[in-house]
């Protein structure tokens, strides 16, 4: 008995089974709070499985907050032009990708993370995808009828997929991340557009002066500018304010911190505290033109980060050249600084009088400056040597040298030809010798001689007489 009422039950379980699945097998929309909506929409019990037909008759279906998780089944609503369906928990939207003849969509609050799911639906006349951390909109690059574009609370940044929206109206981006709205320039039928809570330092794109672009809110940005070095020495900053109001109009600066000073778009801070880390300031503009307003308002932040401000170092020992080579000073110095690194392009001869032609020491002035505008300035001892001399090529007269001749003539006058032995005529007795040259042997010898003989006879004739 035991043993058939447990076959039974196998039986009964194996039937259900099988009753389920074929149940399953036979539903178009799995999940049943979005089965529910449908067959309200149809008119419907609750308990009905709707069919394709039917499903197909849908023009406007809401499923705001049904705690809906899948919309398959969808996709069988060719005929759907709006569909609200914020507050749930979908992040599959691909049921409804091709559903070309939607019109109207909203899926605020959801699980979307992905806005290219909707890229085909290039009907929509407006969007609502607030809510949702999204971080771009790049599924609507498509949407050319799109008028009115709902993404607040949200992470996105770049706006350049709404540069085919030209029919865009009302655009809503409050509390995003957005930097850049230069993409409305060219987007001439947008009346308005809420962009408060994001980080806005522009709105010149947007013309005061014309209707279309009024009723713009820009309130409460919070922009936080680069970091900005501050030197210990000085102390002291000067800024840029990066604010710009929509053309023509000016923007008024208030609260400035730390006893900042605006003058000529600029923001000076003097005599900071070294323990400064930002200095901040407020502004504010608003107008209104044609029955049309415009709100321009929040908060500047400049970080501040402190360096120790060391002047750059010139790398360079005194120079020696050699008499009539090349020099350019450059060649021997390099510069650095902590900050900057490698400044050696910035070297600049403040004077150079160095003639490599002329031996000598010379002066020469360098200087360099980093880009705190600290300047460091040295002078180098530059040494021309001078370079021994050269013989001349053509010094080839290896003969040897002349040296040089003398005539010497002995005249007798006519008292001593007197005295002599021979009673005869004046004599005049002349002796011309010629020196020979370095190494003539037999001129030398007869040169001697006839010095003798002269001699002898003047020593002879003083004896005599």
């Amino acid at each position: 008995m035991k043993k058939t009422l447990i076959t039974i039950a196998l039986a009964l379980t194996m039937i259900l089974s099988f009753n389920l699945s074929a149940q399953a097998d036979t539903q178009l929309v799995p999940d049943a709070n979005l089965r529910l909506a449908i067959n309200q929409s149809l008119g419907q019990a609750d308990t009905h499985e709707p069919t394709q037909a039917e499903i197909a008759t849908i023009e406007t279906l809401s499923i705001s907050g049904y705690d809906v998780t899948s919309l398959e089944g969808l996709q069988y609503a060719t005929n759907l032009k709006e569909l609200f369906a914020n507050h749930n928990d979908i992040s599959d939207f691909s049921p409804i990708s091709n559903l070309t003849g939607l019109t109207k969509l909203q899926i605020d609050e959801t699980k979307i993370t992905d806005t290219k799911q909707l890229i085909n639906l290039v009907n929509l006349t407006e969007l609502d995808i607030s809510s949702n951390n999204l971080n771009e909109i790049d599924g609507v690059k498509n949407m050319t009828k799109l008028e009115s574009l709902f993404a607040y609370n949200n992470n996105i940044s770049d706006l350049s997929p709404l540069a085919n929206c030209a029919a865009l109206v009302s655009v809503d981006f409050i509390n995003n991340e957005i930097t850049d709205v230069s993409i409305f320039q060219n987007l001439d039928n947008l009346k308005t557009g809420r962009f408060a809570y994001n980080h806005i330092s522009n709105i010149s794109y947007f013309r005061h002066d014309i209707p279309h672009a009024g009723n713009l809110n820009f309130d409460n940005q919070t922009i936080t500018l680069p970091t900005q070095r501050v030197s210990l020495v000085k102390k002291s900053l000067t800024m840029v304010d990066p604010i710009k109001g929509a053309a023509g109009q000016n923007v008024t600066l208030a609260n400035i911190s730390n006893s900042g000073t605006f003058a000529n778009k600029e923001l000076s801070f003097v005599n900071l505290a070294a323990d400064t880390n930002q200095v901040t300031y407020d502004f504010d503009h608003f107008f209104t033109y044609n029955n049309y307003y415009m709100n321009f308002s929040g908060t500047v932040t400049q970080p501040i980060e402190w360096f120790a401000d060391n002047a750059p170092v010139i790398h360079v020992d005194d120079i020696v050249i050699d008499q009539n080579s090349s020099f350019d000073p450059t060649d021997y110095i390099t510069a650095d600084d902590v900050e900057d690194g490698d400044i050696t392009d910035k070297i600049v001869i403040i004077e150079n009088n160095v003639n490599p032609a002329v031996p000598g020491t010379y002066d020469i002035i360098i200087s360099v400056t980093d880009a705190d505008g600290n300047v460091t300035e040295k002078t180098v001892t530059v040494t021309v040597e001078e370079t021994a001399a050269t013989p001349a090529n053509n010094d080839t007269d290896k003969s040897t040298p002349q040296t040089p001749t003398k005539d010497t003539t002995l005249v007798v006058t006519d008292k001593q030809t007197a005295k002599t032995a021979t009673p005869s005529n004046t004599t005049t007795t002349t002796n011309t010798t010629n020196l020979p040259k370095t190494g003539d042997n037999s001129a030398d010898g007869l040169v001697v001689l006839g010095g003798l003989l002269l001699l002898s006879s003047a020593f002879l004739l003083r004896r005599k007489y």
